[in-house]
């Protein structure tokens, strides 16, 4: 008995931290080699290194130049086309607010004077540290779930192997576990806290929209998430929870938009007009207009789509690969068939979150095909996990009742 409860303790407090920490290595250093630099050189982060570039030459320009040193991020002369720090020529981009560049520099500064030398290994563990609290956060999730560690850790794996983690979980600019905050709020929930579920809805939307507003439908449609897994075993009426944790998130986006107009009307001197333009400048293009894509529901459109089917959703080099149609099929199936009665509502909230921003950011999404990853690992690849997850917790315990017979 003692034994036992002390094998367990050991598994609370050293297997399981040491387990997280290595797929957050994993992630970090590229293991399941999707997005290998020898085989994709134009993609030396994995996913997206024209955007993560502005935030490390940001983050640099703010010790060592001697323009736009502070109060946005920039870009630099000759981006995109040439990446690389250069001091001389940078611009100002106010489409984003950026707020991990201000973390970084703070955490910067108690390392020494950083160079343009050194800043390869403080970014790097800045990227681990975006894989650890994505680890965390899905491991988190996949607990309070199965209600087994052993489970969840394989489940939290398997989510380490998905494009969207593979390709992005490291990534300085996507900061792409912030994306997986609302899956934080489940034990929240099932423990009655209504309220605090709330406050953190505005609390994480609103560092969510000071770092970016990509994919503002799907992280605000995340939210809904939680609620509906925890519908079950709650007195509280979800769709009033759900409305309310849906209303703080778009309060806290319209916070983080008069900041955002605030920060601009400071840097350059300019009036809330003025500011508007800076701030949306790229939001027509985004939203309103067919640039370089087909149009919607054209047969052009269609061909864009099964392609990206054929897509890795999960995979392992030399190992597994599971196409993007498949996670779909599975998935679709096993709603259908589940006797959860939640099934049904999780298969229109899949459908709902990932058809969101092909709604609402068509153009974005449309032109830049790898961001699809980031959308179908946060919705269809974590149901897919759930689910097969779930199957294998009712197995090991049909198993272990027949030999207790």
């Amino acid at each position: 008995m003692i034994q036992s409860f002390q094998d367990r303790i050991l598994f609370r407090i050293v297997i399981v931290p040491v387990a997280i920490f290595l797929i957050a290595a994993s992630i970090w250093t590229g293991l399941s080699r999707q997005g290998d630099p020898e085989r994709y050189p134009n993609y030396a982060d994995r996913g997206d290194a024209y955007s993560e570039q502005i935030i490390r030459n940001t983050v640099v320009n703010a010790f060592v130049g001697d323009e736009n040193v502070s109060g946005s991020l920039i870009w630099t002369r000759g981006y995109p086309s040439n990446i690389a720090y250069d001091p001389v020529g940078t611009r100002r981009y106010h489409s984003q607010l950026g707020l991990q560049v201000e973390i970084y520099k703070v955490i910067a500064k108690f390392r020494g004077q950083l160079t343009e030398a050194n800043s390869s290994i403080l970014f790097e563990s800045f990227r681990l540290m975006n894989c650890l609290i994505a680890v965390c956060i899905l491991y988190i999730f996949f607990l309070t779930l199965l209600s087994s560690r052993v489970i969840a850790l394989l489940a939290t794996c398997l989510m380490s192997m998905s494009a969207g983690l593979a390709l992005f979980g490291a990534n300085l600019y996507w900061t792409y576990w912030m994306m997986f905050t609302p899956l934080l709020t489940l034990p929240i929930l099932l423990a009655g806290r209504t309220f605090l579920f709330i406050l953190m809805g505005f609390l994480f939307g609103l560092l969510y929209f000071s770092v970016r507003y990509e994919f503002a439908t799907t992280f605000a449609l995340m939210w809904l998430l939680p609620v509906i897994l925890a519908s079950t075993k709650t007195t509280t009426k979800p769709i009033w929870v759900g409305g309310a944790g849906f209303a703080a998130v778009c309060v806290s986006f319209l916070i983080a938009v008069a900041i955002h107009h605030y920060r601009v009307m400071q840097v350059e001197q300019v009036a809330f007009s003025a500011a508007s333009r800076y701030v949306f400048e790229n939001v027509g293009l985004r939203i309103a207009s067919l640039d370089r894509v087909p149009f919607p529901m054209s047969l052009d459109f269609f061909k864009i789509i099964a392609f990206r089917m054929t897509e890795n959703a999960f995979a392992f080099e030399d190992i597994f690969s599971i196409s993007r149609f498949l996670v779909v099929l599975l998935t679709v199936v096993m709603c259908l068939f589940s006797k959860d009665k939640r099934s049904f509502l999780i298969l229109l909230w899949i459908l709902a979150t990932y058809g969101s921003w092909y709604v609402f950011g068509y153009q974005h999404i449309m032109q830049h095909y790898k961001y699809d990853a980031m959308l179908f690992s946060a919705t269809w690849g974590l149901m897919f996990t759930f689910f097969v997850c779930k199957w294998v917790v009712s197995q090991t315990s049909r198993a272990g009742r027949i030999l207790n017979q």
